[in-house]
């Protein structure tokens, strides 16, 4: 028997850039914050776009996505690119772009889970199954999903970003690499297998190997990956701030339902904040450069906004999550 969380909001942070993250004074301890809906107030809704369900919200803009479940994976201009699928993340599964005038333009037949839209919105990278051999990666356009181009890559590739006309891409045998799609070529970055990366930010998360077998993560700057700005043994990194001073860390073999702790800290290591979860935590973005969103779920569920130890809540509080058998 499986276990299959039911997730009824996501947040996802596609804030603009704000302030450079500010640091704890130096040599000053950082507590830990526990966080529990059902003891926070009740802050301002979210500021950035994000999903309530199946709605799509910004602002006051609210729009109502016929589908059983909504992913938001990325700004494409002044549109969005959304996921549908079935109520357990089954098909059918649709990528669509949201209009400005809240029109809905399908483009792809393909699991919201396969796609990363890229840092400029114009294209949509799509990773199928394949096998050791080969698993085809295709790039299409944001507007419209017409095909741009198509490779198969061996050794089970993961997708990091995509930046003007360059995929990177990551497997454990070869490591990090670009696929550029003018050329051809694939030029590598380093050896060691990727995590996270922000390309407009020239920001790359590695690990030294497995981590289930003693790896350990290094950040460094894409363009420099031999220069480390951080390491660790125990987290890893699991998303960057707007605009690239700060990272959210979790524990390095966080897997499941979601990691219990969440660690702030600047892109050099400095820990700012430090959050526990009743339960676990669920998406976790930032609002801005200073400010972090977490979805949370402890004796009650909301996502909740934290600027270093001031927290509150940032959606209404709902009864908690929990696990459901499925099949």
């Amino acid at each position: 028997m499986t276990l299959r969380l039911r997730t009824i909001r996501t947040a996802v942070a596609i804030g603009t850039a704000g302030a450079l993250l500010a640091a704890a004074p130096a040599g000053a301890a950082v507590p830990t914050t526990d966080l529990d809906p059902a003891d926070l107030s009740r802050g301002p809704d979210i500021a950035i776009p994000h999903l309530d369900g199946t709605t799509f919200v910004d602002g006051d803009r609210r729009v109502a996505i016929d589908a059983e479940r909504v992913t938001l994976l990325g700004r494409s201009g002044r549109a969005f690119i959304l996921g549908t699928s079935g109520e357990d993340g089954l098909g059918p599964h649709r990528v669509v772009r949201l209009r400005p005038d809240d029109s809905v333009t399908p483009l792809l037949k393909a699991s919201p889970w396969s796609i990363t839209v890229s840092e400029d919105g114009r294209r949509l990278v799509r990773l199928r199954n394949g096998n050791r051999r080969s698993s085809p990666v295709s790039v299409h356009s944001a507007r419209s999903g017409r095909l741009v181009a198509k490779r198969g890559f061996p050794d089970y590739p993961n997708i990091l970003g995509m930046d003007g006309r360059r995929v990177l891409m990551s497997t454990w045998e070869r490591g990090t690499f670009w696929w550029d799609l003018r050329t051809g070529r694939t030029p590598l970055v380093t050896t060691r297998v990727g995590g996270v990366a922000d390309v407009g930010h020239d920001l790359l998360s590695t690990y030294t190997a497995d981590p289930y077998l003693d790896g350990c993560t290094v950040l460094s700057r894409l363009s420099r990956p031999g220069r480390t700005l951080w390491t660790s043994c125990h987290e890893r990194v699991e998303s960057v701030n707007p605009d690239g001073t700060g990272i959210a860390t979790v524990h390095i073999l966080s897997d499941g339902v979601g990691p219990g702790r969440v660690s702030v800290r600047t892109v050099r290591g400095t820990l700012l904040a430090r959050y526990d979860a009743g339960q676990w935590f669920g998406a976790i973005g930032w609002e801005d450069a200073d400010t972090v969103l977490l979805d949370t779920n402890g004796t009650q569920y909301a996502t909740v906004r934290c600027r270093l130890t001031e927290c509150e809540n940032a959606t209404d509080p709902e009864p908690a999550l929990e696990l459901r058998p499925v099949g």
